[in-house]
């Protein structure tokens, strides 16, 4: 007979691992209560009584979404393996390999990221230049080997395109200078007495040498191993400029299955010549002779053998007996190895890959399906009173409303759970970075297929659809400040944050919810550019593309970082607004102070008005600012004073009513006119406090100015000699004359938030400028902008390039010459 096998149970989960509001928890204590109201009249119980079923459907329901919460964050936030990009895209929950980006920053940095660039660049080098004193100066220069019977035109414009890939990833303050040395090369042919092992195949193993040789010659150092930049070593030993034969030979040794090297012997040749002419060195493995690797416009280049007269000399050993080389054997796979390395290169041209690839394209979201009542997982017998199941002709002696006070009873217990359930599968929607929504509350009204009766419950009346379910919630609830702290948590995990509180005491043009949605779509924005605003925040803008001048987007990160964390968001030309109101002539007259700013004392008659500065949003009619101000239009102090909705006030004068703005700080005010009525006056007022506060509110923003860009390029300039101004200094241009840039504390706070997020190295400045200032600046800056971009395309194209360059240091001229009293006066 067999042995029983013993019955398989399900193990209790003991007490202390069930959590505090889960199903077994919850139920003891339903029971317990049950128990405590029964009193007396409590006997005893079993699963099937109709109460304990109930209950435990009660409970089951309660908990439902208890154990739903704790699902896996993926699970939560709806992430699947048919959208693998969405969890950077919507909740910046970026990869490792991501985040500990690494940008280059010291001469080694800049070494590895050369030698990672596709092809691999053989007689690479970056180096920082330095003045006479060793103090570096932020330009680099270049060099690596280029091709071999080239043309110069296109060898100027493959210098001009690897500086392309310098413009993309330089950091502030750093340029090149000039563009990279192609060096030619000087090629070299190789001959060797070799002795190898048993089991090695003879043709790969030659292939391999070969192959190594290469790499070796072209000064192409060895990673650390796969996905891995090499090792500092590595780099310092391509970087020197002397070749040591042995090192050759102690690298060559490593091909597996050759046992040593008895003689190896490096001449120089004319590839082109059928017969070497050696004009090299020839040294035996040990001997520690030294060769120069590259010299003054040239490197050192490996000619592989492509005859068989190219493989005389070579002798190979095995057990001391000389074997027959298979010449055309190995000359096969030898082109073999070098067409598989010419096919694994990028091109080398003017259109340089970024790096980057197209992103997936978006997955919709499935609809949310409709909550499923718990009351419909009871036994038909349980779901409603009996005397609600009755049929019209018995008679039912039921209080009046009655089934709708049963109605109402489900209504308490199915409406918090499928609010709950609403929030949880609209997690996603809290935390996504590309929702514009600013809800934060989901509501699922329940309807009378869900629950029979509900729709009469109702209050208002069922027919007014609009006042019911998420739009209720949405406009009672403060959705964009719990929206923010939600944002609040993704920056935390990267230990950032964008903190308003600093900016809340502050003008902010707008009424209370709309200055949280901005603050909202500033998080959404700070969170979609985390990458950058971090890791890369200390890197440049391309100037070769259309950059800041176009769209603030394309700006360098540390002054995204900074306008985002300022709220200063305008651009990408802060001139413009005033321009486009009339109150900014092209060549403004200087001013003198305004004739109708009254100094005067306060009047009891004055009345303050009450007015909103609104949500920002363009009027359905333009505003004549400058027709309605006049020759006051020109005065900052008035346009700052405007902002404020508590400076405008109004009193009767005979049969009209004057309007005035202030007093400000200094005890100034304006008039604004005259008016019929006080309500003409009121709306007069509330037009102006708008648009003024809608023209401030556009015309804040700052540029970032990289002194060394200004540079003079003449041939004869050496970089030694580069004047102090231009070395290692950023100026961030913003408007002085709006009322919050005006405000000590908010340059306090643009101070503070500089010195936290710029390179230490660099000297940083804050230039506040009047609004004519400003905008004589960005003419300026504008036109460098268009001739350095100008100058990059005549580069690429090799085309016009004199031109080129005497425009843009004509108009680097011009705005150094501008700067330079304001810098040296800030």
């Amino acid at each position: 007979m067999s042995a029983v096998q013993p019955v398989q149970r399900i193990a209790r989960l003991p007490s202390e691992g069930e959590p505090a509001y889960g199903f077994a928890t919850l139920r003891a204590r339903a029971l317990d209560w049950v128990q405590q109201a029964s009193g007396a009249q409590w006997t005893d119980y079993n699963l099937h009584d109709p109460g304990v079923t109930l209950l435990e459907t009660l409970v089951y329901a309660l908990t439902e979404e208890i154990y739903a919460a704790q699902d896996e964050v993926p699970a939560l936030l709806g992430l699947g393996a048919e959208d693998p990009d969405a969890a950077a895209r919507r909740f910046a929950l970026h990869g490792p390999e991501a985040v500990l980006r690494h940008r280059p920053c010291s001469a080694l940095d800049q070494l590895a990221w050369l030698h990672a660039q596709q092809p691999a660049p053989r007689h690479a080098d970056l180096s920082a230049l330095e003045d006479g004193a060793g103090r570096p100066l932020g330009l680099w220069s270049w060099r690596q080997l280029g091709p071999d019977r080239q043309p110069p035109a296109a060898l100027r414009r493959q210098a001009a395109a690897l500086a392309q890939r310098y413009w993309r990833q330089r950091n502030l303050g750093e340029d090149l200078c000039g563009l990279p040395e192609l060096l030619r090369p000087h090629w070299v042919r190789l001959q060797v007495e070799l002795e190898v092992d048993e089991d090695h195949e003879l043709i790969g193993l030659l292939g391999e040498l070969v192959r190594g040789c290469d790499r070796f010659l072209a000064a192409m150092p060895e990673p650390a191993g796969p996905h891995l930049p090499p090792p500092a070593d590595e780099l310092l030993r391509v970087q020197s400029g002397r070749l040591y034969v042995s090192d050759l030979a102690r690298a060559l040794r490593r091909v597996p299955g050759l046992r040593s090297i008895e003689r190896l012997l490096l001449s120089s040749v004319d590839p082109a010549q059928p017969t070497p002419a050696p004009a090299g060195a020839a040294a035996e493995p040990e001997d520690a002779q030294a060769l120069l690797w590259r010299g003054p416009g040239w490197g050192m280049r490996l000619c592989w053998p492509e005859r068989a007269a190219d493989l005389e000399g070579w002798k190979v050993r095995r057990g001391g007996a000389l074997l027959p080389l298979p010449a055309q054997e190995l000359l096969h796979h030898l082109q073999d190895l070098r067409r598989a390395g010419k096919a694994g290169a990028a091109p080398l041209n003017g259109a340089v890959a970024t790096g980057s690839t197209p992103g997936r394209p978006a997955v919709a979201p499935e609809p949310v399906p409709r909550y499923d009542p718990a009351s419909r997982q009871l036994p038909e017998v349980y779901r409603e009173p009996l005397a609600l199941r009755w049929s019209s002709e018995q008679p039912t002696h039921l209080p009046p409303g009655q089934r709708a006070q049963w109605a109402g009873y489900l209504a308490l217990l199915e409406h918090p759970l499928a609010q709950l359930r609403a929030q949880r599968l609209h997690l996603d929607a809290l935390y996504d970075i590309e929702n514009p929504d600013p809800r934060s509350y989901w509501c699922e009204r329940l309807n009378a297929q869900q629950l029979p009766g509900i729709e009469a419950l109702y209050l208002p009346p069922a027919g007014d659809e609009a006042h019911f379910g998420s739009d209720l919630l949405a406009g009672h609830e403060p959705g964009a400040e719990r929206r923010a702290r939600a944002l609040d948590q993704l920056l935390a995990l990267h230990g950032e944050q964008l903190d308003p509180t600093p900016l809340q005491d502050l003008p902010r043009y707008l009424d209370e919810s709309a200055w949280a949605l901005r603050l909202l779509d500033a998080k959404r924005r700070y969170a979609r550019l985390l990458l950058d605003l971090t890791g890369e925040r200390h890197a440049g803008f391309d100037y070769s593309q259309p950059g800041p001048e176009r769209e603030p987007e394309r700006a360098a990160p540390l002054q995204r970082r900074l306008a985002l964390q300022l709220a200063l968001l305008g651009g990408p030309l802060l001139s413009q607004p005033l321009q486009e109101a009339g109150l900014l002539p092209l060549e403004p007259p200087p001013r003198p102070p305004s004739p109708a700013t009254l100094t005067e004392p306060e009047d009891e008659a004055w009345q303050v008005l009450t007015l909103t500065p609104g949500d920002g949003a363009e009027p359905a009619e333009p505003v004549p600012l400058a027709e309605w101000l006049g020759a006051a239009g020109g005065d900052a102090a008035l346009l700052r004073a405007a902002a404020q909705p508590q400076a405008f006030a109004c009193r009767a004068e005979g049969s009209h009513w004057l309007l005035r703005v202030g007093p400000d700080a200094e005890g100034r005010s304006w008039p604004l006119g005259r008016f019929a009525s006080a309500e003409a006056a009121a709306r007069r007022a509330q037009a102006l406090l708008r648009a003024l506060c809608r023209l401030q509110l556009r015309s804040e923003g700052l540029h970032l100015v990289e002194h060394l860009l200004l540079r003079p390029g003449a041939a004869d300039q050496r970089p030694e000699t580069l004047d102090d101004f231009f070395r290692q200094h950023l100026t961030l241009v913003l408007p002085g004359w709006t009322a919050r840039c005006a405000d000590p504390r908010l340059r306090s706070l643009a101070e503070a938030r500089l010195l936290e997020a710029a390179p230490a190295q660099l000297r940083c400045q804050l230039l506040w400028l009047g609004a004519a200032s400003l905008q004589r600046f960005e003419t300026l800056w504008q036109a460098w902008l268009l001739a350095k971009r100008a100058h990059c395309q005549a580069l690429l194209e090799d085309a016009g390039v004199a031109g080129a360059q005497r425009r843009v240091d004509e108009r680097a001229a011009t705005l150094v010459a501008w700067l330079r009293g304001r810098v040296s006066d800030a």
